[in-house]
């Protein structure tokens, strides 16, 4: 059929309107331009999974930033993101418009499942960034794809800032520190039956309530670390680089293992303290070390801690001194990081749930027999004695005795085999202490003193000396306190063979009563 003049013209007017009302939905300037570019951290810390989701954090796994280069606005964005295998899409974040030469920014904060809790190494994933918007009336939709790297939950990586982003600092290094006080857990019950037998062995001391009762309890959980061997492990070389990731024992295994490097022991002491009230502890992170500081609660002073010395045996005191001069001539003109575990949990790096062990672990282990055989041996929790001239604390499972002898009143406490024997003994004395020291001594011909330091409790002097004799072919030694005071002598020894001394044992008990020993007659004096 041949179209006439007028039909051509009618065809053509409707061809013309249809362009214009086409062209008059475009914006002016034409269509929507955006510049896409996504930060996201390639490695995920499984041990860590629950600051993810915690915004005020600010630990995200992706960073979306979206430029409008284009003369249009870009209306009606959504962003959205999944991690595959882990999560569902997230609600999509809604902007209602980016101006020309404008951007956003939006952040990815995912609820992981506890499910990552459980992985034993490293797990691929894909992260999907979706993003949406507006584009000639229509959605116009961008999905990309990131590969990543769900770790394992010993695993640590120090640094996921980018290699061509981070700067040459200490900090830019290790700029995941904070999340170490994810691998604090005192309320593992692992650590916790530990540490409540490192404080019997401070003899029930309340950690929480003075620095003194602070003190004895970190003496008493050291000691239990030195009783069942626990030792100082090298870390590999290249360990502190902040680039890669490294496995990290959370306490029960450096406990079950007896053995850590210096991030796990400090990382299981921090824990065994936490346990026992001391919950003012700090993670220290220096050039190729880390090591703990405890805040006492009276005085508030910082007390740090040489946890490698456990493997040489070192006393509490002993690795106190250490921690004190590298602190003071190694690490403190930087650089340095101070972790404040009690800070960081609170506001939500919390440890993962750990898998269930058997409840007698540290039976099967061994490890809660020798140490219960060990307090037994230095007498358990202490109970008090008090005779109105002075009171003491005293182990609470030996056997007693009491009666008069040479030195006057008496009352002794001693283990089964009467290897150490905790005596204690009163009577009138008009003289000076010095010759009270020489009376007493003057009873014990065969014994030879070793050393004699003196002091003043209140108006009462004391002094405080020290012994070595054999009996029947056996070397004994004793530590020994003397005071003479408003009229009266008093005499505490700790008496023990040898063998106790040079183990420790003789010491620890030493150490344990001296400490509750209280002059009533000094008493405002």
């Amino acid at each position: 059929m041949r179209l006439s003049p007028k039909n051509v013209i009618s065809l053509i007017l409707l061809v013309a309107i249809a362009v214009v009302l086409a062209i008059s939905f475009l914006p002016l300037g034409g269509e929507p331009k955006l510049d896409l570019k996504i930060r996201y951290k390639r490695q995920i810390i499984s041990a860590a999974y629950k600051v993810y989701g915690r915004p005020e954090l600010k630990f995200w796994v992706a960073k979306t930033v979206i430029k409008n280069v284009g003369e249009v606005p870009i209306r009606n964005v959504e962003v959205s993101y999944s991690i595959e295998g882990f999560t569902d899409w997230s609600t999509p974040v809604k902007y209602d418009e980016i101006p020309p030469g404008g951007a956003l920014v939006d952040l990815y904060y995912p609820m992981l499942p506890s499910k990552v809790a459980t992985l034993t190494s490293p797990v691929p994933a894909k992260l999907h960034v979706k993003i949406s918007y507006d584009k000639w009336g229509k959605r116009e939709t961008i999905v990309e794809t990131k590969d990543i790297e769900v770790l394992g939950v010993h695993d640590m990586v120090f640094s996921s800032i980018p290699p061509e982003e981070a700067l040459p600092t200490f900090e830019d290094r290790f700029s995941n520190a904070p999340l170490l006080a994810a691998w604090v857990t005192p309320g593992d019950p692992v650590v916790r039956e530990f540490s409540d037998l490192g404080n019997k062995l401070a003899g029930g001391a309340g950690a929480a309530l003075s620095d003194r009762e602070a003190f004895k309890t970190m003496e008493g959980v050291w000691k239990a670390l030195l009783k069942i061997g626990m030792s100082y492990k090298t870390e590999p070389e290249g360990y502190w680089t902040g680039k890669f990731a490294e496995y990290i024992k959370f306490p029960r295994d450096t406990i079950l293992d007896g053995q850590g490097t210096c991030i796990d022991l400090t990382l299981m002491y921090a824990s065994l303290l936490s346990a026992q009230g001391l919950v003012h502890t700090y993670i220290v992170l220096v050039p190729g070390h880390a090591f703990p500081i405890v805040r006492l609660p009276e005085s508030g002073a910082m007390i740090p801690v040489e946890t490698t010395t456990l493997n040489s045996g070192a006393s509490l005191r002993e690795a106190i001194q250490t921690a004190v001069y590298n602190w003071q001539n190694r690490f403190s003109k930087g650089p340095y990081l101070i972790v404040d575990v009690y800070s960081w949990q609170a506001s939500g790096v919390t440890p993962p749930e750990l898998p269930s062990l058997p409840p007698d672990i540290l039976e099967r282990k061994g490890i809660k027999q020798k140490l219960e055989g060990y307090i037994k041996l230095i007498g358990g929790e202490l109970k008090s004695y008090s005779n109105g001239l002075f009171s003491i604390k005293v182990p609470s499972s030996w056997k007693s005795d009491s009666g008069t002898d040479e030195e006057g009143t008496y009352q002794s406490w001693f283990t089964d085999d009467e290897g150490i024997i905790l005596y204690t003994s009163w009577t009138p004395f008009q003289g000076s202490l010095s010759d009270y020291v020489t009376y007493i001594e003057s009873l014990y011909p065969e014994i030879t003193r070793v050393n004699l330091q003196q002091g003043q409790f209140g108006s009462c002097p004391y002094a405080m000396a020290s012994y070595q004799w054999v009996n029947e072919g056996v070397p004994w030694m004793s530590n020994e306190l003397y005071m003479a005071c408003r009229g009266y002598g008093i005499h505490v020894a700790l008496m023990a063979q040898k063998t106790y001394w040079d183990d420790g044992t003789a010491s620890t008990v030493w150490e344990r009563v001296i400490y509750t020993f209280y002059p009533n007659i000094a008493a405002g004096g």
